[in-house]
């Protein structure tokens, strides 16, 4: 899969004008922003770190999940908590911006030339 940096006309546009068929789709990548994320070397190690914990306490089955989740947000004093959740409003934002884009096109596509 390519990957590339876009702006929303260039994603947009082929969409809304249906030139991309509709067996096809796109995903579109929207990173933690950098002010708060967390490296990927260090989330790796903070990860590694909550997987062990969960083997040496004995955690399995249903209850490891939570367990991890639980000793990521720990050693990282709730960053990663933080990160996610603004992750889920850039998402959202994201997700608008295309959505008012293509809402834009169509609209455009559909008024009387």
């Amino acid at each position: 899969m390519p990957l590339c940096h876009c702006d929303l006309g260039l994603i947009c546009s082929p969409v809304a004008q249906r030139q991309i068929p509709l067996e096809s789709g796109l995903l579109l990548a929207n990173p933690i922003p950098d002010k708060h994320s967390i490296g990927k070397s260090e989330m790796d190690a903070i990860i590694t770190q909550a997987l062990q914990d969960a083997e040496t306490s004995g955690s399995t089955g249903s209850d490891n999940t939570p367990f991890v989740l639980r000793r990521i947000r720990e050693i990282t004093k709730g960053a990663s908590v933080t990160a996610n959740q603004i992750l889920v409003e850039s998402n959202v934002a994201r997700g608008t911006k295309v959505a008012v884009h293509l809402a834009s096109i169509e609209r455009s596509m559909a008024q009387p030339q």
